[in-house]
């Protein structure tokens, strides 16, 4: 597993949504808004598997997208590996914090060995992956979450997460995990 890219983008009134022409980047979007959320709910999400500027992306995305977020990430964890070479129409993308320093061998040890198998026995998604934020010193990637899991299913991305609800889970959870979003999107 490599380092990758995550950049949020917020829609404009710039026109139509955009492919994205950079190797090894993919656009997706949200399906899944919660209105609650105001303007912290991302309506899409660019997952880069190189390398790549901030100011690189927002040109390619503008002027239909506005990048709101922006994170270099490396990968974090032992999840097991893909139960098949699948293609990925949907992404379900989990955004979490350790709220104790001193807990965070408990924070992975839970992902790991619980939540993230429980997610991948589901048999909603083909591959999983977590990732740790790298700081930035910009505020306004550094208020980001620190911790990413990303879950690749063949399916449309709501069908997978509907499904994924039917699934029992641990409702023990550490008091040092902290799920800050959940988001499901869709590839374009």
């Amino acid at each position: 597993m490599s380092d990758l890219v995550l950049a949020l983008a917020r829609k404009t009134n710039g026109g139509a949504i955009p492919r994205i022409g950079l190797a090894g980047a993919t656009l997706f979007l949200n399906v899944r808004g919660d209105p609650s959320e105001g303007d912290h709910w991302p309506h899409a999400l660019i997952v880069a598997e190189q390398d790549v500027e901030r100011d690189v992306l927002a040109r390619v995305i503008a002027p239909a997208l506005a990048l709101t977020a922006f994170a270099r990430c490396r990968p974090v964890g032992t999840l097991p590996g893909p139960s098949t070479n699948g293609t990925t129409r949907g992404l379900l993308v989990g955004a979490t914090d350790c709220g104790d320093p001193s807990g965070l061998a408990e924070f992975h040890d839970f992902y790991d060995r619980t939540h993230a198998r429980e997610v991948m026995d589901s048999g909603q998604y083909w591959r999983g992956r977590r990732f740790e934020r790298l700081p930035t010193g910009d505020m306004r990637d550094d208020s980001l979450p620190r911790f990413f899991a990303l879950y690749e299913t063949e399916q449309e991305a709501t069908a997978a997460y509907r499904e994924l609800k039917k699934h029992p889970m641990t409702m023990e959870w550490p008091k040092v995990f902290l799920v800050r979003a959940v988001w499901s999107f869709n590839a374009v």
